[in-house]
């Protein structure tokens, strides 16, 4: 028996982009060097434009870090956001180590300072914090863009501490979970279902700096609802963020034919400014339909929401989200 081995070409070059009416469009572009150093060292380089958002990240991944099944990470984010709970300017660091358990399990724990200028509706103010998040991912899933069975779940322990107008400390508790499963074969029905739980604990909300806060709303979260308009308001109808957060949702994938699917979903979710208190409760709900249109690098997406219980000059009754990959 002979065999040769030659090496891939290691750079990826990649482009992706998304809009959604309340967000509106997107573009994603990025570069990676997985043999840098001749010991598949990886360098990811990433640029986002959009109308919110727009970011650079430079990350640096060193496999087999004094085990073999351990992982040196390491990365410098840069960015600018503008949306209608805050604007950010940011610059934030990590370094950390990650560590495969198993087939299934990856641990990560890294520390991340952060510098960011923060302006919302109590005003403006500078932040320099230092967090140090673990977190736990468990996945079962048969595929990364399109699933059809298995179970994905992440949680995440994040103590944060720093300086924002006068010392602060607070700690984050976040946990996600997707399970997929095939309920018909023809034409194949996947029942896909979501849900999304997160408190803060050590400081009142308005202490908190505006980009810790959690949000709900849009297309990676509750759809039929604008970007980050589930949940408190001020007076001119922005969201102001909370200590706490939760979402379900569900959705019925039907492959009708090789390449198209249709996609009725329900969701629902609320965001607390008082934490724990009221948890669960008061929830807004969307519903909506989308199409697939099935390709070999992932499904194309487009979702159609509404609200079921919508705020009068608040909500749209319509919102459109165009995306490449299943919503989770």
């Amino acid at each position: 028996m002979r065999v040769t081995l030659r090496p891939r070409k290691p750079r990826t070059i990649a482009v992706g982009a998304k809009y959604s009416t309340s967000e509106g469009p997107g573009l994603t572009a990025s570069w990676q060097h997985r043999n840098l150093l001749g010991r598949a060292h990886t360098v990811d380089v990433q640029l986002t434009i959009a109308t919110l958002t727009q970011e650079l990240d430079v990350g640096y991944r060193f496999p087999e870090f004094r085990r073999p099944d351990q992982t040196l990470f390491s990365k410098i984010s840069l960015k600018n956001q503008d949306t209608d709970a805050f604007e950010e300017k940011s610059l934030t660091a990590s370094l950390g180590v990650e560590r495969r358990l198993n087939k299934y399990w990856r641990v990560s724990a890294a520390a991340e300072p952060e510098f960011s200028i923060i302006k919302d509706d109590t005003g403006r103010r500078t932040a320099e914090l230092l967090s140090f998040p673990v977190i736990a991912n468990y996945d079962t899933s048969d595929n990364v863009l399109d699933p059809t069975r298995g179970i994905r779940a992440q949680f995440k322990v994040s103590p944060t501490a720093g300086n924002a107008d006068g010392p602060i400390s607070f700690l984050t508790l976040e946990g996600s979970a997707a399970t997929y499963r095939v309920i018909l074969k023809k034409p194949q029905t996947v029942l896909a279902l979501r849900t999304r739980l997160g408190i803060i604990e050590g400081e009142p909300t308005a202490a908190i700096p505006a980009n810790h806060r959690f949000y709900a709303g849009g297309g990676g979260s509750v759809r039929g609802f604008g970007y980050q308009k589930v949940g408190p308001l001020d007076a001119s109808n922005n969201p102001l963020g909370g200590r706490a957060v939760a979402e379900i949702g569900a959705e019925f994938r039907i492959r009708v034919t090789e390449t198209i699917g249709i996609v009725p979903f329900v969701e629902a979710g609320n965001v607390y400014g008082g934490g724990h208190q009221g948890f669960g409760s008061g929830l807004r709900v969307g519903a909506g339909i989308g199409v697939r249109y099935y390709t070999a690098i992932g499904p194309l997406r487009l979702d159609v929401g509404t609200t079921l219980n919508r705020r009068e000059g608040v909500d749209d009754p319509v919102q459109i989200y165009v995306s490449i990959g299943q919503a989770f």
